[in-house]
């Protein structure tokens, strides 16, 4: 089975295994029913690179979403 079926598998996921829903890993164990990576000695080398890069997008693109914010009297971000 290839990971990229079984990453919408609906015997693991359920019926809605196409659906975005985050709160499914919510109480999960950590298993091998998703694997983006892989692991053991297979594991993917650019893994942490990947990681650093779309933590350092988000941490940017959130820094340009709270300076385009408006300004408002009286108000703080918190």
């Amino acid at each position: 089975m290839s990971f990229g079926s079984m990453h919408i598998d609906p015997t693991i996921w359920g019926p809605d295994a196409k659906l975005y829903r985050p709160e499914r890993w919510e109480g999960r164990k950590q298993d091998w029913n998703y694997i983006p990576f892989l692991g053991g000695r297979r594991i993917c080398p650019a893994q942490q690179n990947v990681l650093t890069d779309v933590t350092i997008g988000i941490r940017v693109l959130s820094s340009c979403l709270l300076k385009s914010l408006p300004k408002r009297a009286g108000m703080e971000l918190r």
